[in-house]
């Protein structure tokens, strides 16, 4: 017996940037113009201009 898999396309926004080593989960759009921090594990939707670092990974400041 084995759980089913969860399908769902990941949304990259243009412009963004994900450094070496970041995953970013089934399902989720990653936001116009963002930096992701190497080794960063996105698991939720993240918003425009966003930096993001960390496991879960968090806004930790702003392109803009």
């Amino acid at each position: 017996f084995s759980a089913p898999h969860k399908r769902a396309p990941i949304v990259i926004g243009h412009g963004s940037w994900l450094a070496a080593g970041a995953i970013v989960t089934c399902g989720v759009r990653i936001g116009r113009a963002n930096l992701i921090a190497g080794g960063a594990v996105i698991t939720k939707n993240t918003p425009d201009y966003a930096i993001m670092a960390g496991v879960p990974a968090r806004q930790i400041g702003s392109v803009k």
